[in-house]
């Protein structure tokens, strides 16, 4: 008899679970888009360069004015073209490889 109540009380435990994860995915859990890598050209052509220092890239519609900074996500400096949206969440495209290095080198002040 004891066996059955206790079998009974993790099934409950279990169903109670599992539509407590069901419920908060439907109820607003939101999934992180995924990381994007900005193209390496973008990434190239701010290497040594201050932030905020106007920059050209190359995009699919042609060059671009742009200004090198940040990716809203911080992970990488780049040139990034004037007309990009700001809600972007990531670099300018999926494409490229090269991820800013945890201690970059020191870029100069523009001064």
């Amino acid at each position: 008899m004891f066996k059955k109540i206790l079998n009974l009380v993790l099934f409950l435990f279990l169903l109670a679970g599992i539509v407590y994860a069901q419920n908060a995915m439907e109820q607003g859990g939101k999934r992180t888009p995924p990381s994007r890598v900005p193209p390496q050209a973008a990434i190239d052509v701010c290497k040594d360069k201050a932030q905020g220092t106007a920059c050209e890239v190359s995009t699919p519609d042609g060059n671009k004015p742009g200004i090198c900074t940040d990716t809203p996500d911080k992970k990488y400096f780049v040139c990034m073209p004037k007309d990009m949206p700001p809600e972007d969440g990531g670099g300018p495209s999926k494409e490229g490889e090269a991820e800013r290095p945890d201690n970059p080198p020191q870029r100069p002040s523009g001064r």
